[in-house]
């Protein structure tokens, strides 16, 4: 069998329209992006400031005047923050209610003692007694 010109730019063309193919599914298919950074919510303002500071290079009197802003900030998401444990808590609590029913006894038993240290968990979390 011989190899003919016309098939060798075949084979070669093929070759390169199967690269050409990996390479383009390559950078089309989702990269994996790096997770959001996460701040202790103690110290938000000060870690918010400390990289506006770096990458804007922010004078003190900037630093100043965008205080109320970054105090704003840090409110809006301590009290987000806040009011999505709530809804964490309330949410496991309904489930708690809603499986009980299709487990047996023993589980229901469990289930219960589990749901007694959630509410107090709950209770010592959002209620405090001072």
């Amino acid at each position: 069998m011989k190899t003919t010109l016309r098939d060798s730019i075949l084979v070669g063309a093929a070759l390169i329209t199967i690269l050409a193919s990996g390479f383009g599914l390559g950078r089309l298919s989702p990269r994996e992006s790096a997770p959001a950074p996460t701040v202790p919510v103690d110290n938000l303002s000060e870690e918010v400031l400390a990289s506006l500071r770096s990458s804007l290079n922010l004078t003190s009197e900037q630093e100043i005047e965008i205080a109320p802003e970054l105090e704003n900030l840090t409110t809006l998401v301590l009290d987000s923050r806040q009011q999505a444990l709530i809804q964490y808590y309330e949410s496991l609590l309904n489930f708690h209610g809603e499986i009980a029913t299709k487990l047996n006894l023993r589980q229901q038993k469990i289930l219960e003692a589990n749901r007694k240290l959630l509410q107090q968990e709950f209770s010592n979390r959002f209620n405090p007694q001072s």
